[in-house]
């Protein structure tokens, strides 16, 4: 269950740095 929501974290801050945030 931890490395489950580790991959959460991580896809989370990815797409934030990865998509563009609008503005």
């Amino acid at each position: 269950m931890v490395q489950s929501r580790l991959t959460t974290t991580s896809a989370s801050w990815v797409q934030m740095i990865l998509l563009p945030q609008p503005p």
